[in-house]
């Protein structure tokens, strides 16, 4: 995966379907708009990465965000 991340548009992002996370090799920068923290997750469909974790759940965050 290259190191540049464009973000689905926003009716595939919000659909609901298909959005897993998968594991990264190498910590990448979350890419929720609030958040600075690094995360080895990222979501098959959108190919974003973003925090899960017990303190932190960007990658719900983004996937229901309107």
């Amino acid at each position: 995966m290259s190191t540049a991340q464009h973000a689905p548009v926003k009716q595939v992002r919000l659909d609901e379907f298909g959005h897993w996370p998968s594991w990264a090799e190498k910590q990448i920068r979350c890419k929720y708009p609030s958040c600075k923290g690094y995360t080895q997750t990222i979501c098959e469909k959108c190919g974003v990465a973003l925090c899960y974790s017990k303190k932190r759940n960007c990658f719900k965050e983004f996937h229901v965000q309107k």
